[in-house]
């Protein structure tokens, strides 16, 4: 597929062309976090989809797009669910910034490391952000404590399920 040769072969495009294909995966990034809001409406949890395109990113080695792709994601996504600015924005933020920095790690330091193991690394270092944030915010009590923990466990399942999307999207775009 032209978009994973794209990413695969970064530093051969124009400069019109890497904007181009930011941009695409910026958008395709947000759609994937919108229809998981919608998706996942009813619960408090979010399965992650739009990491997906993040996960891709980094199993390229690409570190800097990925981190371009969440900050800008992050920041789309909460002007759409008129978030911007608010606690559920630094939540968001909070979350991501760990998640991607713990998943570059991971890439970097575990030589056998794959999809499915980065985006638990990630999902898991998501809530521990969420959860610093909470615990300056509102304080270190036995009630934030036990729902981050609850969370944590959570992201473990859902970051197994992000990270087999991610690697059959990744598997069926590298064929």
């Amino acid at each position: 597929m032209e978009l994973l040769n794209d990413i695969k072969n970064y530093e051969k495009l124009s400069p019109e062309q890497k904007n181009i294909l930011l941009a695409f995966l910026i958008a395709i990034s947000s759609l994937l976090s919108l229809i998981d809001t919608i998706i996942t409406k009813p619960f408090i949890v979010k399965i992650g989809l739009a990491n997906i395109v993040t996960l891709i990113l980094i199993n390229e080695n690409r570190f800097k797009i990925a981190i371009s792709v969440m900050l800008a994601r992050v920041f789309i996504s909460s002007i759409f669910s008129g978030t911007i600015f608010s606690l559920a924005f630094l939540l968001s933020l909070s979350g991501g910034v760990f998640s991607i920095i713990f998943s570059i790690i991971a890439k970097m330091f575990i030589k056998k490391a794959t999809l499915i193991g980065i985006s638990v690394i990630g999902s898991f270092f998501h809530i521990v952000g969420q959860g610093l944030l909470i615990i300056l915010i509102f304080g270190f009590t036995n009630s934030n404590v036990f729902i981050i923990s609850i969370f944590c466990l959570i992201s473990i399942a859902t970051g197994i399920l992000t990270g087999i999307f991610a690697s059959f999207v990744y598997r069926e775009n590298n064929q």
